[in-house]
């Protein structure tokens, strides 16, 4: 009897079904791989973009100090270049008041010679000439005998003149040097002038570096 061909299993089936087994392995193996690939290019591509949104906000939050501070730095400057100004002004007033109340007549003469005294002991030399103001001028000679016997109960023995023609002062003195090299101005103006920049120095610094 011959055999039924339906029966029959060809050799290589089941090799072929190995193959395919095989190759649906390989193939979910491959899938995976690129999925979890795929997983891993999303995942750094959304922390880029999480980075770059950051960076961005930080950046607006930098410029945005940046231009406020720049805002208030420019307004604390000018509100105390105003008050420097308005300070200034006072301390004008002030000093200019004090400068007409010295101009008046009727200054202490052992004022001047204070001065002359005090200007003459910073300065090197023996002799020593002295400029006074002209509602001084009368008491020229007084002047000289007082400054010159102050000076010598110091220890320092000096010759001293007085210029006739009086300097263009409100009071106090200026003192010249015998050879006219060192000069020492100690009048009134001069004094007030040197304190007035001394004050504008010191309220520039309170407003500005405080």
């Amino acid at each position: 009897m011959p055999e039924n061909a339906s029966s029959d299993k060809s050799p290589a089936e089941p090799l072929a079904k190995e193959i395919l087994a095989g190759a649906e392995r390989r193939a979910q193996r491959l899938q995976k791989r690129a999925e979890q690939h795929a997983e891993t290019i999303i995942r750094n591509a959304r922390e880029e973009a999480e980075r770059m949104i950051d960076d961005a906000i930080e950046n607006a939050r930098r410029r945005v100090e940046h231009e406020a501070q720049r805002i208030l730095s420019s307004v604390s400057s000018e509100v105390r270049a105003v008050e420097l100004s308005a300070r200034q002004q006072m301390i004008d007033s002030i000093f200019d008041a004090a400068s007409e109340k010295l101009a008046a007549p009727g200054t202490d003469i052992d004022v001047v010679v204070d001065l002359c005294v005090r200007a003459i002991e910073q300065m090197p030399g023996e002799r020593f000439a002295i400029a006074l103001a002209e509602r001084d001028s009368a008491d020229a000679g007084r002047v000289r005998e007082a400054v010159a016997e102050a000076l010598k109960k110091a220890g320092r023995n000096i010759s001293l003149s007085v210029d006739k023609t009086p300097a263009g002062i409100t009071g106090g003195a200026i003192i010249r040097s015998g050879d006219g090299r060192a000069v020492f101005d100690n009048s009134f103006d001069a004094r007030l002038e040197r304190a007035r920049e001394e004050f504008r120095s010191q309220i520039a610094e309170m407003i500005f570096v405080s």
